[in-house]
């Protein structure tokens, strides 16, 4: 069931949550568990994805939802290419870059 939500409050608890799950992450990573940390990251952009649904007023909803809303922002970003790059499209993750990505991106 998808809806259209601009609270702020749920913005920034999409927010907190994106935080904590790409911190697991990168313990992940150095662990060595790429399975958990590839999970834990997925997480960390749907909710970093949501968070921004929700600060435009934007529909939140399942995945395919996600999904649109994270075109709609790559499709106004300046630097579209270099965003599909800093998203793992064009490279592996990597616990570092994946940090300064997300910090620098979103």
């Amino acid at each position: 069931m998808s809806r259209v939500i601009g609270s702020m409050a749920a913005a920034a608890r999409h927010k907190d949550i994106s935080d904590t799950l790409l911190e697991r992450a990168e313990a992940e990573f150095q662990g060595d568990d790429l399975i958990h940390a590839s999970e834990k990251t997925w997480g960390a952009l749907t909710h970093c994805v949501k968070a921004a649904a929700h600060e435009r007023g934007w529909e939140d909803g399942p995945h395919y939802v996600v999904m649109r809303n994270a075109q709609r922002l790559i499709a106004r970003s300046p630097n579209r290419v270099e965003n599909m790059k800093r998203l793992g499209l064009a490279r592996p993750f990597t616990s570092t870059s994946t940090r300064t990505t997300w910090k620098r991106t979103w």
